[in-house]
């Protein structure tokens, strides 16, 4: 799936969107639907690196178009599947009512809920973000090696139930960071797993543990 709009999904009403003035332009790696996607917002980015982990996601896309209400236009961020339903996420603006009441509307018509794209604190401060925003820059790194066999080959190989990442660094079988690589993408997958992800900063001494799943 790539971030630009294809046959899967009627993008009718929705206008395509260049970077807005004054915002960023991101460019990153979905491991979850490989392939590279785009964002012009900080919210878009900070959403990226929780849907990258959330396993009740199918996948999703980056729409980046604009719905045009009665007298305002609302930014669409994202087409998310999620195993239960699927959403609209998109910019909230308290002074685009006209255009949100209207979305909401058009996403009812399309049998998709629609869904303001929020931040709980913002993504500078979040101690979350940047963890996850780390694991997913090493991970994709190594992108090309994240086979379902390699994994399976490293867990098997990684026979401990808890691993630091610093043990995990010097493992020459494993060299140019590949092994915390290796950690991270089965985080993200889920197999394992790491403490205080939300409250502390990752370090050398950041425990890694198997879970079951994960040596299964």
């Amino acid at each position: 799936m790539i971030d630009i709009p294809n046959s899967s999904f009627p993008y009718e009403g929705l206008r395509v969107a260049k970077r807005p003035k004054g915002e960023h332009l991101y460019r990153v790696f979905s491991m979850l639907n490989r392939a590279p996607l785009t964002f012009f917002y900080l919210s878009q980015l900070a959403a990226w690196t929780r849907f990258e982990f959330d396993l009740r996601i199918d996948s999703y896309e980056a729409v980046n178009r604009w719905f045009d209400g009665p007298e305002t236009s609302l930014f669409i961020a994202f087409y998310v599947r999620f195993i239960e339903r699927d959403h609209f996420f998109y910019i909230p603006d308290p002074e685009k009512l006209d255009a949100t009441k209207a979305f909401e509307k058009y996403s009812r018509g399309s049998n998709v809920i629609a869904t303001p794209l929020t931040i709980p604190e913002p993504a500078h401060k979040s101690v979350e973000f940047w963890n996850r925003l780390k694991m997913l820059s090493l991970i994709t790194q190594h992108r090309e090696k994240m086979t379902k066999g390699n994994l399976d080959s490293f867990c098997k190989f990684i026979f401990f139930k808890n691993i630091t990442i610093k043990d995990l660094a010097g493992l020459p079988e494993y060299p140019d960071g590949e092994a915390v690589a290796y950690a991270f993408e089965l985080i993200r997958q889920g197999r394992f797993s790491m403490c205080a992800v939300a409250s502390e900063l990752i370090n050398l001494n950041s425990i890694i543990k198997l879970n079951e799943l994960g040596a299964t």
